[in-house]
């Protein structure tokens, strides 16, 4: 049964069109277009999930489905973006998506390769372990379970990492822990069906009517208390300023760059107007977030291919290692 929707983000991508219709930099553009397309592609992934969970569970009346839940409890706070609550425990499911061709090892270290460069991004499992941690302690103290539950544990609380069906990745098999978003219920099942009778034992020890799962659903409805979008648009490669945070919401983090030159496509011929007289530093063809600066050769091999007039390579050496 779909409890609640997912909420409604449009007002995040005016806030940054806004901004970017203002902005008259061209290298300035360049980063808040990176960060819109950065931001559409996080809600397309959502509502893609979003979409798969609600087609098999939306009818379901045993299986209780929430989106897009933010919670907040003793000063820490969480973002969810899928809560199922079934009598026999809940499971968190966060979305993950991403540019470029992604690698995740076994305990869930991510990289992806984009741009002729490796880079690191958070782990998505200890975002989602982190969260499960908050959720936990909330649930604790609302004093919807009986005193049996509460001794025996509590609430069985499972968590998972669902990429979407954009982001490519190194190796056809997912490390535990994640699922594709288009396979998702049908693996959920195949575990339901393959679970041993001590497994079965386990979960029956807390289980609760499904009066107490509404009301839990009910309980986290009311706690979500979604923040209020804000953004500092990263200059620090361009205007040499103190490291900001990018996007920043209740689970924003700073981010590797993810995105290839042509991922601003969808925004360069709308707000972009480039002029042939302007002096902007021009941006880095290969990385996309430096700028070319003028550099003097230093080694003898370097010398004899500039000679004494130099070259223009990318300011963000020697991470990126581009010039002309």
């Amino acid at each position: 049964m779909l409890f609640k929707k997912v909420d409604d983000k449009s007002n995040q991508i005016q806030k940054l069109e806004e901004l970017l219709l203002k902005t008259t930099a061209a290298n300035k553009k360049d980063v808040i277009i990176k960060d819109l397309n950065k931001l559409n592609q996080k809600i397309k992934s959502e509502n893609e999930i979003a979409y798969y969970l609600d087609f098999d569970l939306k009818k379901n009346k045993n299986i209780i489905l929430l989106h897009d839940v933010d919670l907040s409890h003793n000063g820490r706070s969480a973002h969810i973006d899928h809560i199922l609550i079934t009598r026999l425990g809940v499971e968190l499911i966060n979305s993950f998506t991403s540019a470029g061709i992604v690698t995740i090892s076994d305990g869930g270290s991510t990289t992806v390769f984009a741009d002729n460069q490796t880079n690191s991004l958070p782990n998505p499992l200890e975002e989602i372990v982190r969260a499960s941690r908050v959720f936990k302690d909330l649930v604790k103290s609302s004093g919807i379970f009986s005193m049996r539950i509460s001794l025996l544990g509590g609430i069985k609380v499972e968590h998972k990492i669902i990429v979407d069906t954009t982001t490519v990745l190194s190796s056809h098999k997912l490390p535990k822990g994640f699922e594709r978003s288009d396979c998702f219920i049908s693996k959920r099942n195949i575990e339901i069906d393959k679970m041993s009778i001590v497994n079965i034992f386990k979960a029956t020890s807390t289980i609760y009517s499904i009066e107490k799962a509404y009301d839990l659903a009910q309980f986290l409805k009311q706690s979500h208390s979604p923040k209020e979008f804000t953004y500092t648009p990263d200059f620090k490669e361009v205007a040499a300023s103190k490291n900001t945070t990018g996007l920043s919401s209740a689970r924003a983090k700073p981010t590797a760059n993810q995105k290839s030159n042509h991922s601003n496509s969808s925004y360069v011929s709308k707000f972009s107007k480039p002029s042939s007289n302007s002096k902007s530093p021009k941006p880095c063809p290969r990385c996309g977030q430096g700028t070319l600066v003028e550099r003097k050769p230093k080694t003898i091999k370097a010398k004899e291919k500039y000679g004494d007039k130099g070259f223009l390579g990318c300011s963000r050496y020697p991470k990126c290692r581009y010039k002309e």
